[in-house]
């Protein structure tokens, strides 16, 4: 059974991933949770407690959702916007969460491919082109992992059939450069449907997860 944690841990946890700081968490952020909980993040109703002086536990995968819910507010998009989206999507991103750790990077460090066979080789765009790396790096392992989506505000230029503010996300997971050129290189030849929000996902997965036991729970009300 995946190991529980308490809002704080998950709370300090994703802080320090986003700022690589050990420090108080702004009440802005805090707001900002506090406001995607309500929305359903990453806790349906069924997954939240009840009663008086009831802790809610978190997976580390609800941590890590609940932090790329958080980089999604970030970029700009509204926070109804982002719940919307994050729900769409949850049974994906839980499984590119376990795809990650089962080939996961190693923080500001490179990886020999024969430590992740499960990853692709190192890729690098170099003179307008893309190619494997040069021989001194062509054993790294590329251990990045990608999500990419569209949402529309003007959902018409793409199907005049399409009703004004349907949403229409198109999310695909792209594991390795490789597979994200791909997919940015299509969009030079559909002139209606050319453009897609970028997000990587292993390096905050990897932060969180590794941080949430590092951080003591708090001993206060509910969570």
């Amino acid at each position: 059974m995946p190991q529980g944690f308490k809002r704080g841990q998950v709370v300090k946890a994703i802080w320090r991933a986003f700022t690589l700081r050990d420090e108080p968490v702004p009440a802005a952020f805090n707001a900002k949770i506090k406001k995607l909980a309500e929305l359903g993040v990453p806790l349906t109703d069924a997954e939240r407690v009840g009663g008086p002086g009831a802790d809610n536990s978190y997976t580390p995968y609800q941590a890590f959702e609940l932090g790329a819910a958080l980089k999604l507010i970030d970029a700009g998009f509204k926070q109804g916007e982002v719940a919307f989206v994050v729900k769409h999507i949850r049974p994906n991103l839980r499984r590119a969460y376990s795809d990650i750790l089962d080939s996961p990077p190693a923080i500001r460090q490179l990886v020999a491919a024969e430590h992740r066979p499960k990853s692709p080789p190192r890729l690098v765009v170099a003179h307008g082109t893309t190619e494997l790396a040069d021989p001194e790096r062509r054993y790294l392992a590329d251990t990045s992992y990608w999500l990419t989506f569209r949402s529309l505000e003007f959902p018409q230029s793409l199907n005049a059939h399409l009703k004004k503010r349907t949403l229409h996300l198109v999310p695909q997971f792209h594991r390795g450069l490789e597979a994200l050129v791909k997919e940015l290189q299509e969009r030079a030849t559909m002139p209606t449907d050319d453009h897609r929000f970028v997000l990587e996902l292993s390096n905050l997965a990897v932060m969180i997860t590794d941080a949430l036991p590092e951080i003591q729970p708090t001993q206060r009300g509910r969570q």
